[in-house]
């Protein structure tokens, strides 16, 4: 039985490259990407919910990278780039892995970071840099242009063929999990909701009647499935 939207959106993350609501063009690159063990300094953009952060830690598992993760909103000062970010990127890996600096939501970083970014990503070509954003009006240009633009926002034209691919799956996942939604209610709910995968997920909440856990003072759980007495 589900207890709560945020276990609900955890399971719900695709855990493969094909089972990101994009189309299967950028699916493709991805693939090529991983097969061909390689990166380039990458910058996902796009609205909130649609997948960049999963697509990245897809990515990077798949390439069985060595990760330095940021996150860019709570992270936003120079010292995160001159101190963990430069210390990170100024050797190579000691187990022959990729390098990967992965920066969540880097348009929060100060000014004066993204100024040191530009350095840093020029700085390091073994260290790959791939950055997602929810707002490139936030992003220094200069940042942009170090990296390639990938855009995550799926278009009204391309979205049915995305919906209809991941349905299927989509629903297992559903079922397999507890959460009981008919096939045709879950494709109205996905074209309604689709591509924000946040909202997408606490609207099945609500009609499957989910409720979250109950956490008492001393860390323990309390509701329904806990024995009385």
């Amino acid at each position: 039985m589900l207890t709560s939207t945020r276990q609900l959106c955890d399971h719900l993350r695709p855990p493969t490259l094909r089972d990101l609501f994009q189309p299967l063009s950028l699916v493709q690159r991805l693939e090529r990407m991983v097969e061909d063990k390689r990166l380039v300094n990458m910058l996902f953009h796009g609205q909130p919910g649609i997948g960049k952060t999963s697509a990245v830690r897809i990515l990077l598992k798949e390439l069985d990278a060595e990760v330095l993760p940021i996150n860019g909103s709570s992270s936003t000062g120079v010292d995160t780039v001159r101190d963990d970010i430069a210390a990170f990127c100024s050797s190579t890996s000691l187990w022959g892995k990729l390098k990967v600096v992965f920066i969540d939501e880097c348009e929060y970083l100060s000014k004066n970071a993204q100024a040191a970014m530009r350095g840093t990503i020029e700085q390091y070509p073994w260290a790959a840099f791939i950055l997602t954003a929810n707002d490139m009006g936030k992003l220094d240009r200069a940042i942009k242009s170090r990296c390639l633009e990938v855009c995550f926002d799926v278009s009204l034209f391309e979205a049915p063929a995305v919906i209809e691919r991941v349905l299927p799956g989509y629903h297992k996942k559903l079922t397999d999990f507890g959460c009981e939604v008919p096939f045709e209610r879950l494709r109205r709910l996905m074209y309604l909701k689709f591509p924000d995968l946040r909202a997408l997920a606490m609207m099945l909440e609500f009609e499957a009647g989910l409720k979250p856990k109950e956490i008492v003072p001393n860390g323990t759980e309390s509701g329904a499935s806990q024995a009385s007495g």
